[in-house]
């Protein structure tokens, strides 16, 4: 599995537009995102999920988000955010409630 990190701000900005596909087997996370941060769909070319992690690695919300569906907004106590390819996060263990663990990752 390929782990790449959107850090600085730009890197946040951008997240997955522009990609000509999300590559399989890889995840994005987005460390240090705050309640109310939002995430669009705009530009990016196919359906991702989206996971919102507490502190530690619980999942708040989990997503499949499709290129039209517009927008999701992080819920209170969000610290990290993490994408992948639609249908990627749930056979990593990724669910609504569960307790995530990524050896070296999250």
């Amino acid at each position: 599995m390929r782990v790449i990190f959107f850090e600085t701000p730009e890197e946040q900005a951008a997240g997955l537009q522009y990609r000509p596909t999300i590559e399989p087997d890889t995840i994005f996370v987005f460390p240090l995102i705050k309640s109310g941060a939002v995430f669009h769909s705009r530009n990016v070319r196919e359906p991702f999920d989206l996971a919102f992690l507490s502190y530690d690695n619980t999942v708040l919300y989990l997503d499949t988000i499709t290129p039209e569906a517009g927008i999701a907004v992080a819920p209170q106590g969000t610290w990290t955010a993490v994408e992948a390819r639609a249908g990627w996060l749930p056979r990593l263990g990724f669910h609504e409630g569960y307790q995530v663990r990524l050896a070296g990752v999250l």
